[in-house]
């Protein structure tokens, strides 16, 4: 379940809001969409993006995902 919330590579937010979709560690893809400002990212809304770490980006969301 872990390997579902991280996806490869560095996604600041300016790059998250032009996918549709980001393939995560586990194989599968969670769909992003955009509706004014509010980003969600596999149905979880992002509720702080661009949380700089010394391995890579973390956008905070409201809620597990569930990988189907």
């Amino acid at each position: 379940m872990l390997l579902y919330h991280v996806a490869a590579g560095r996604y600041p937010a300016k790059r998250v809001v032009k996918q549709k979709s980001i393939e995560t560690l586990a194989g599968q893809r969670v769909k992003v969409t955009v509706r004014g400002d509010t980003v969600r990212v596999g149905g979880a809304k992002v509720v702080q993006a661009d949380v700089r770490t010394s391995n890579g980006v973390i956008h905070a969301i409201n809620k597990v995902l569930v990988p189907r």
